[in-house]
């Protein structure tokens, strides 16, 4: 789940990227849309907002008075980025979100090894096996500690009735899948 969240939002972040870029190429202007100005024209209000909250409540010397310095999170630091072009901007979001998404991939591969083995002491196999790889292998491998059945040929033509518990299991529960 928590891969999924970050790869949407790495796509959503490159399709804006994508179309802010198309946008500034058709306005025919010299220059890109810098963020505040594309943050100001969605959401106006909201950007004030940010501003109050961020210098009160966030930035440490606002927080913790007996620092005796000026803030410092908003100016220059926040204003700094909204200077840049927005493309820029979301161009680069869309690849931390999605190195946070392989992460979330890896930590998940190194946490349950099992469901994510292509099987059990045999190396990879090659593509056209796993093009015949049945939608519900995981679901079995989960429930039932089943590695992946692979059709060898002629001689297994079904391989996901080939265990009567997996059988079972589908026929009981073939409303919930």
């Amino acid at each position: 789940m928590i891969q999924f969240t970050f790869r949407f939002l790495s796509f959503a972040f490159a399709g804006m990227a994508i179309w802010q870029f198309i946008a500034d190429r058709m306005s025919g202007a010299a220059y890109s849309t810098i963020l505040g100005q594309v943050w100001f024209t969605t959401f106006p209000s909201s950007l004030q907002i940010a501003e109050v909250v961020v210098e009160r409540y966030m930035d440490p010397c606002s927080v913790i008075l007996f620092l005796g310095c000026s803030p410092f999170l908003w100016h220059p630091g926040i204003s700094t980025i909204l200077q840049w072009p927005a493309a820029l901007i979301f161009v680069a979001l869309s690849g931390v979100f999605f190195i946070f998404g392989q992460r979330a991939t890896k930590r998940a591969r190194r946490k349950h090894p099992v469901l994510y083995k292509d099987s059990w002491d045999r190396p990879p196999t090659p593509k056209r096996w796993r093009a015949n790889y049945h939608p519900f292998s995981r679901l079995l491998r989960r429930h039932f500690a089943v590695y992946p059945l692979y059709r060898t040929g002629a001689s297994a033509s079904c391989p996901l009735f080939a265990y009567p518990a997996i059988s079972a299991f589908l026929i009981h529960h073939r409303h919930n899948i």
